[in-house]
C-alpha cells in the first residue's frame, strides 16, 4: 500500500466509526507561523510541513469571492499590501499577520446589495482552436 493509500484507509476508516492502525493527523497552519518555523528550526526554505509532520490530509481553500477578478492591488508598502477583494471590501493585510484589517466597504447598507453587480455564473465557453491547444 502506498504512502496515500495508507492515508486514505485510514481517513475513511476513522470517518466511518472504524478503528484505524492511529488518528489521521490534520491541522491547519498560517503561512506566518510556517515562515517563523522554517526560519528558527533552519530548514530548508522549500520544507513542507504536512509532509514533515506526516499528516494525514490537509484543507484547500478555494477562492470564493463572488468575482472572477478575485483583488486587485491598490498598494504595497514596505510590510503590508493594500487591496479590493471580490466582495469590494478595501483590505489592509500586514506581513507578520494573518488576519487583514477591513478599511472599507463597497456595499454600505442592506438597499446597495441591489447594486452590486456579479459574474454570471454560466459564463459562455471560451473559443479555442485546435492549433493552439497543446498535444499531450
Amino acid at each position: 500500500m502506498t504512502p496515500y493509500e495508507q492515508k486514505l484507509d485510514r481517513v475513511q476508516k476513522a470517518l466511518s466509526c472504524t478503528e484505524p492502525d492511529r488518528i489521521p493527523r490534520f491541522d491547519l497552519f498560517w503561512q506566518e507561523f510556517i515562515d517563523k518555523w522554517i526560519r528558527e528550526k533552519g530548514l530548508p526554505p522549500d520544507t513542507n510541513i504536512n509532509e514533515h509532520y506526516d499528516m494525514d490530509f490537509v484543507l484547500c481553500v478555494m477562492n470564493e469571492d463572488p468575482k472572477v477578478d478575485s483583488f486587485t492591488l491598490i498598494e504595497r508598502g514596505s510590510d503590508y499590501t493594500v487591496f479590493k477583494s471580490g466582495f469590494g471590501c478595501t483590505l489592509k493585510k500586514a506581513d507578520y499577520s494573518p488576519m487583514p484589517a477591513y478599511m472599507d466597504f463597497e456595499v454600505q447598507s442592506a438597499d446597495e446589495y441591489e447594486n452590486f453587480v456579479l459574474d454570471d455564473p454560466n459564463p459562455p465557453p471560451v473559443a479555442t482552436s485546435r492549433a493552439s491547444t497543446p498535444s499531450l
